[in-house]
């Protein structure tokens, strides 16, 4: 009997030992394989600069393009989270604080 789940394989042997009385002993043995261990891989994306007030694209998976599998089948993109946007203000605060963050670690 083989079981599949996802890219994992189970296959299990059962093996009866029987004496001239028809006593019985069963046994099985398990065989489990892995059929993909590798994980798949893709570029980010190119970065866009944006002119003063022009919007952002709209969130498209389509632009990882070059993603690649060893598993048979199709490798499906999706869109995961993005970033707040920043304000200059807002960046400025935050290298603001980088140098105690640094003395932090290294004490």
């Amino acid at each position: 009997m083989t079981i599949s789940s996802g890219c994992d394989e189970t296959l299990v042997r059962t093996y009866t030992a029987f004496d001239a009385c028809n006593n019985t002993v069963s046994c099985t043995q398990i065989f489990s394989r892995r059929m993909d261990s590798t994980m798949p891989m893709a570029s980010n994306p190119g970065n866009i600069t944006l002119t003063c007030g022009a919007p952002f694209t709209a969130i498209d998976p389509e632009v990882v393009m070059d993603e690649n599998d060893n598993c048979i089948g199709t490798l499906n993109v999706a869109f995961v989270s993005q970033s707040p946007i920043l304000k200059m203000e807002d960046l400025i605060v935050l290298l603001e604080r980088i140098p105690l963050l640094m003395l932090v670690i290294i004490r």
